[in-house]
Protein backbone atom coordinates (compact mmCIF):
# COMPACT_ATOMS: atom_id res chain seq x y z
CA UNK A 1 0.00 0.00 0.00
CA UNK A 2 1.51 3.28 -0.92
CA UNK A 3 1.80 5.23 2.16
CA UNK A 4 0.40 8.90 2.94
CA UNK A 5 2.97 11.97 2.34
CA UNK A 6 1.98 14.93 3.73
CA UNK A 7 4.08 18.75 3.38
CA UNK A 8 6.99 18.49 5.90
CA UNK A 9 6.75 22.06 7.49
CA UNK A 10 4.44 24.54 8.11
CA UNK A 11 6.50 27.26 9.07
CA UNK A 12 4.52 30.67 10.89
CA UNK A 13 6.00 33.37 11.23
CA UNK A 14 5.03 37.31 12.81
CA UNK A 15 6.69 40.80 12.43
CA UNK A 16 5.88 42.15 15.59
CA UNK A 17 5.82 46.05 16.26
CA UNK A 18 4.13 45.88 19.85
CA UNK A 19 3.00 43.51 22.38
CA UNK A 20 0.60 41.33 21.05
CA UNK A 21 0.10 43.00 17.73
CA UNK A 22 1.87 42.02 14.53
CA UNK A 23 2.38 43.54 11.47
CA UNK A 24 2.72 40.41 9.19
CA UNK A 25 1.22 37.42 10.09
CA UNK A 26 2.30 34.28 7.68
CA UNK A 27 1.10 30.64 7.70
CA UNK A 28 2.76 28.19 5.38
CA UNK A 29 3.14 24.83 4.47
CA UNK A 30 5.98 24.21 3.07
CA UNK A 31 7.51 20.73 1.12
CA UNK A 32 10.83 20.21 0.85
CA UNK A 33 10.91 16.92 -1.27
CA UNK A 34 8.56 17.91 -4.12
CA UNK A 35 11.23 18.75 -6.67
CA UNK A 36 12.95 15.61 -5.72
CA UNK A 37 10.00 13.48 -6.54
CA UNK A 38 9.51 15.29 -10.05
CA UNK A 39 10.95 14.44 -13.11
CA UNK A 40 12.72 17.76 -14.59
CA UNK A 41 10.20 18.73 -16.57
CA UNK A 42 7.21 18.35 -14.33
CA UNK A 43 5.21 20.86 -12.67
CA UNK A 44 5.29 20.93 -8.80
CA UNK A 45 3.67 22.83 -5.92
CA UNK A 46 6.92 23.77 -3.57
CA UNK A 47 4.09 25.64 -1.15
CA UNK A 48 1.11 27.06 0.23
CA UNK A 49 0.84 30.09 2.66
CA UNK A 50 -1.76 32.34 4.19
CA UNK A 51 -1.01 35.96 4.88
CA UNK A 52 -2.49 38.79 7.18
CA UNK A 53 -1.21 42.06 7.09
CA UNK A 54 -1.75 45.28 9.15
CA UNK A 55 -1.30 49.14 7.79
CA UNK A 56 1.71 50.15 6.66
CA UNK A 57 3.57 46.58 6.77
CA UNK A 58 5.75 45.97 3.58
CA UNK A 59 8.02 43.15 2.42
CA UNK A 60 10.94 43.26 -0.61
CA UNK A 61 10.34 39.84 -2.44
CA UNK A 62 12.77 38.15 -4.92
CA UNK A 63 11.78 34.69 -6.21
CA UNK A 64 13.71 31.71 -6.20
CA UNK A 65 15.17 30.83 -9.66
CA UNK A 66 12.78 27.89 -10.03
CA UNK A 67 9.68 28.92 -8.74
CA UNK A 68 6.89 31.61 -9.90
CA UNK A 69 4.81 33.10 -6.70
CA UNK A 70 0.80 33.29 -6.98
CA UNK A 71 -0.42 36.14 -5.12
CA UNK A 72 -4.38 36.25 -4.70
CA UNK A 73 -5.47 39.08 -2.73
CA UNK A 74 -8.64 38.08 -1.01
CA UNK A 75 -9.09 41.12 1.44
CA UNK A 76 -8.00 44.47 1.80
CA UNK A 77 -5.50 46.64 -0.66
CA UNK A 78 -2.23 45.88 -0.98
CA UNK A 79 0.20 48.07 -3.30
CA UNK A 80 3.20 46.24 -5.48
CA UNK A 81 6.39 48.09 -6.80
CA UNK A 82 8.41 46.67 -9.51
CA UNK A 83 10.94 47.94 -11.86
CA UNK A 84 8.86 50.44 -13.62
CA UNK A 85 6.09 51.59 -11.57
CA UNK A 86 3.65 50.75 -9.04
CA UNK A 87 -0.07 48.97 -8.95
CA UNK A 88 -3.00 48.65 -6.51
CA UNK A 89 -3.67 45.01 -6.34
CA UNK A 90 -7.40 44.58 -5.05
CA UNK A 91 -9.90 41.86 -3.60
CA UNK A 92 -9.95 39.39 -6.30
CA UNK A 93 -6.47 40.28 -8.34
CA UNK A 94 -4.44 38.23 -8.37
CA UNK A 95 -0.40 39.05 -9.48
CA UNK A 96 2.11 36.80 -10.95
CA UNK A 97 5.30 36.71 -9.36
CA UNK A 98 7.96 34.82 -12.02
CA UNK A 99 11.48 34.05 -10.94
CA UNK A 100 13.97 36.85 -10.70
CA UNK A 101 13.08 40.30 -10.25
CA UNK A 102 12.82 41.74 -6.91
CA UNK A 103 9.35 43.48 -6.59
CA UNK A 104 8.28 45.14 -2.58
CA UNK A 105 4.45 44.77 -1.51
CA UNK A 106 2.80 46.80 1.06
CA UNK A 107 -0.52 46.80 2.58
CA UNK A 108 -2.42 50.16 1.35
CA UNK A 109 -4.99 51.55 4.24
CA UNK A 110 -6.18 51.10 7.50
CA UNK A 111 -7.76 47.47 6.89
CA UNK A 112 -6.34 44.09 7.15
CA UNK A 113 -5.15 42.90 4.45
CA UNK A 114 -4.70 38.95 3.05
CA UNK A 115 -3.34 37.18 0.33
CA UNK A 116 -3.40 33.52 -0.37
CA UNK A 117 -0.37 31.77 -1.73
CA UNK A 118 0.79 29.31 -4.26
CA UNK A 119 4.77 28.36 -5.05
CA UNK A 120 4.73 26.57 -8.07
CA UNK A 121 8.44 24.79 -9.45
CA UNK A 122 9.60 22.86 -12.63
CA UNK A 123 10.97 23.87 -15.54
CA UNK A 124 7.16 22.89 -17.01
CA UNK A 125 5.59 26.10 -15.13
CA UNK A 126 7.85 28.48 -17.38
CA UNK A 127 6.59 26.59 -20.79
CA UNK A 128 2.52 27.28 -19.42
CA UNK A 129 2.75 30.37 -17.59
CA UNK A 130 4.52 31.84 -21.27
CA UNK A 131 2.09 29.88 -23.28
CA UNK A 132 -0.75 31.34 -21.11
CA UNK A 133 0.45 34.83 -21.58
CA UNK A 134 1.05 35.26 -17.26
CA UNK A 135 4.44 37.29 -18.18
CA UNK A 136 2.96 39.40 -20.33
CA UNK A 137 -0.12 39.40 -17.98
CA UNK A 138 1.18 39.51 -14.40
CA UNK A 139 -1.71 41.31 -13.10
CA UNK A 140 -5.09 39.17 -13.45
CA UNK A 141 -8.16 40.51 -12.37
CA UNK A 142 -10.56 37.21 -11.29
CA UNK A 143 -13.39 37.17 -13.44
CA UNK A 144 -14.99 33.62 -11.34
CA UNK A 145 -13.44 34.18 -7.69
CA UNK A 146 -15.03 31.03 -6.64
CA UNK A 147 -13.32 28.58 -9.35
CA UNK A 148 -10.54 30.24 -8.12
CA UNK A 149 -11.03 30.03 -4.40
CA UNK A 150 -11.68 26.25 -4.99
CA UNK A 151 -8.39 25.40 -6.73
CA UNK A 152 -6.70 27.32 -3.50
CA UNK A 153 -8.86 25.40 -1.08
CA UNK A 154 -8.45 22.09 -2.51
CA UNK A 155 -4.60 22.90 -2.44
CA UNK A 156 -4.61 23.65 1.02
CA UNK A 157 -6.77 20.89 1.64
CA UNK A 158 -4.35 18.37 0.24
CA UNK A 159 -1.25 20.47 1.89
CA UNK A 160 -2.78 20.01 5.60
CA UNK A 161 -3.95 16.41 5.05
CA UNK A 162 -2.06 15.16 3.23
CA UNK A 163 -2.44 12.33 0.16
CA UNK A 164 -0.75 9.02 -1.07
CA UNK A 165 -1.02 10.95 -4.26
CA UNK A 166 0.09 14.26 -2.48
CA UNK A 167 2.54 15.21 -5.48
CA UNK A 168 0.30 14.26 -8.78
CA UNK A 169 -2.93 15.84 -6.74
CA UNK A 170 -1.01 19.31 -6.26
CA UNK A 171 0.45 18.90 -10.09
CA UNK A 172 -2.99 18.54 -11.22
CA UNK A 173 -4.43 21.71 -8.92
CA UNK A 174 -0.94 23.35 -10.96
CA UNK A 175 -2.30 22.98 -14.03
CA UNK A 176 -5.74 23.93 -13.07
CA UNK A 177 -4.58 27.52 -11.74
CA UNK A 178 -2.18 28.56 -14.48
CA UNK A 179 -5.43 26.92 -17.28
CA UNK A 180 -7.85 29.23 -15.22
CA UNK A 181 -5.73 31.97 -15.44
CA UNK A 182 -4.49 32.20 -18.89
CA UNK A 183 -8.87 31.53 -19.60
CA UNK A 184 -8.74 34.74 -17.70
CA UNK A 185 -6.36 36.26 -19.62
CA UNK A 186 -7.41 35.44 -23.08
CA UNK A 187 -10.28 37.87 -22.38
CA UNK A 188 -7.63 40.53 -21.88
CA UNK A 189 -7.44 42.87 -24.86
CA UNK A 190 -3.39 43.96 -26.25
CA UNK A 191 -2.81 45.57 -29.16
CA UNK A 192 -2.30 43.43 -32.19
CA UNK A 193 1.34 44.98 -32.75
CA UNK A 194 2.68 44.39 -29.24
CA UNK A 195 1.50 40.76 -29.62
CA UNK A 196 2.77 40.17 -32.86
CA UNK A 197 6.30 41.73 -31.51
CA UNK A 198 6.19 39.58 -28.19
CA UNK A 199 5.73 36.09 -30.99
CA UNK A 200 8.38 37.57 -33.31
CA UNK A 201 10.99 37.55 -30.27
CA UNK A 202 10.13 34.01 -28.81
CA UNK A 203 10.61 32.61 -32.02
CA UNK A 204 13.62 34.54 -33.17
CA UNK A 205 15.98 34.47 -29.58
CA UNK A 206 19.32 32.78 -31.48
CA UNK A 207 19.30 35.42 -33.88
CA UNK A 208 20.72 38.92 -33.73
CA UNK A 209 17.25 40.92 -32.56
CA UNK A 210 17.61 44.76 -32.97
CA UNK A 211 15.07 47.19 -32.25
CA UNK A 212 15.18 48.20 -35.66
CA UNK A 213 14.48 44.85 -36.64
CA UNK A 214 11.47 44.12 -34.76
CA UNK A 215 9.80 47.49 -35.51
CA UNK A 216 10.24 46.53 -38.97
CA UNK A 217 8.42 42.88 -39.16
CA UNK A 218 5.69 44.78 -36.92
CA UNK A 219 5.24 47.43 -39.28
CA UNK A 220 5.20 50.28 -36.41
CA UNK A 221 8.11 52.50 -35.63
CA UNK A 222 10.82 51.71 -32.54
CA UNK A 223 9.31 54.53 -30.27
CA UNK A 224 5.91 53.42 -30.80
CA UNK A 225 7.25 49.80 -29.80
CA UNK A 226 9.06 50.70 -27.14
CA UNK A 227 5.77 52.79 -25.65
CA UNK A 228 3.98 49.65 -25.78
CA UNK A 229 6.36 47.02 -24.38
CA UNK A 230 6.47 49.99 -21.39
CA UNK A 231 3.20 50.62 -21.12
CA UNK A 232 2.20 46.70 -21.02
CA UNK A 233 4.65 44.82 -20.08
CA UNK A 234 6.72 47.23 -17.70
CA UNK A 235 10.28 46.77 -19.74
CA UNK A 236 11.76 47.87 -22.50
CA UNK A 237 12.08 45.81 -25.73
CA UNK A 238 15.41 45.16 -25.33
CA UNK A 239 15.21 43.99 -21.77
CA UNK A 240 12.48 41.67 -22.82
CA UNK A 241 14.73 40.25 -25.46
CA UNK A 242 17.81 39.49 -22.83
CA UNK A 243 14.87 37.90 -19.82
CA UNK A 244 13.41 35.66 -22.43
CA UNK A 245 17.10 34.44 -23.74
CA UNK A 246 17.74 33.33 -20.16
CA UNK A 247 15.18 32.02 -19.52
CA UNK A 248 15.51 29.84 -22.31
CA UNK A 249 19.23 29.33 -21.22
CA UNK A 250 17.71 27.87 -18.16
CA UNK A 251 15.40 25.70 -19.48
CA UNK A 252 17.87 24.32 -21.89
CA UNK A 253 20.48 23.94 -19.02
CA UNK A 254 17.34 22.02 -16.98
CA UNK A 255 16.28 19.51 -19.60
CA UNK A 256 19.58 18.39 -21.49
CA UNK A 257 23.48 17.92 -21.86
CA UNK A 258 24.29 20.97 -24.32
CA UNK A 259 27.87 22.62 -23.77
CA UNK A 260 27.60 26.20 -22.12
CA UNK A 261 29.07 27.52 -26.01
CA UNK A 262 26.07 25.44 -27.41
CA UNK A 263 23.93 26.67 -25.27
CA UNK A 264 24.87 30.47 -25.75
CA UNK A 265 24.43 30.38 -29.31
CA UNK A 266 21.05 28.57 -29.21
CA UNK A 267 20.02 31.67 -27.49
CA UNK A 268 21.36 34.96 -29.43
CA UNK A 269 24.60 35.16 -27.74
CA UNK A 270 28.13 34.83 -30.03
CA UNK A 271 30.48 35.37 -27.07
CA UNK A 272 29.94 32.58 -24.04
CA UNK A 273 31.86 34.79 -21.81
CA UNK A 274 28.87 37.42 -22.17
CA UNK A 275 26.38 34.62 -21.86
CA UNK A 276 27.59 33.41 -18.61
CA UNK A 277 28.06 36.89 -16.86
CA UNK A 278 24.65 37.42 -18.09
CA UNK A 279 22.85 34.31 -16.65
CA UNK A 280 24.93 35.02 -13.42
CA UNK A 281 23.61 38.77 -13.27
CA UNK A 282 19.88 37.76 -13.63
CA UNK A 283 20.10 33.97 -11.91
CA UNK A 284 22.63 34.63 -9.00
CA UNK A 285 24.97 32.11 -9.76
CA UNK A 286 26.94 31.04 -13.02
CA UNK A 287 25.83 28.62 -16.22
CA UNK A 288 27.79 25.98 -13.91
CA UNK A 289 26.84 26.26 -11.13
CA UNK A 290 23.33 26.04 -11.39
CA UNK A 291 23.86 22.81 -13.81
CA UNK A 292 25.59 21.60 -11.04
CA UNK A 293 22.26 22.46 -8.73
CA UNK A 294 20.51 20.29 -11.26
CA UNK A 295 22.32 17.24 -11.05
CA UNK A 296 22.85 17.36 -7.50
CA UNK A 297 19.13 17.93 -7.03
CA UNK A 298 18.02 14.97 -9.11
CA UNK A 299 21.09 12.76 -7.93
CA UNK A 300 21.14 13.56 -4.38
CA UNK A 301 17.90 14.87 -2.96
CA UNK A 302 18.78 18.53 -1.84
CA UNK A 303 16.24 20.19 0.14
CA UNK A 304 14.76 23.31 -0.19
CA UNK A 305 13.64 25.88 2.68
Amino acid sequence: MRPKTQFHDRLTRFHEFAPNKYKIEEHFWVNRQSGNESAPNDLYCFAYGECSWQRDADAIFKEDVDSWAFEYVTEGSFIVEYVGGTRELRPGTLYVHPPGGPIRLQANGSALCKKRVIILGGTMVDYLCNLSNLRISPYIEVDDRQRLDKIFDQVKELVSCGSCYLTEDLSICGYSLITELGRTVKVLKYPRMLTHAVQFIDSKLHENLTLARISEECHVSANTLSRLFRKYLNISPVNHIISRRLERARHLIAINDLCFKEIANECGYTRESFFSRAFKQKYGMSPNAYRRAILAGKTNGSSRT
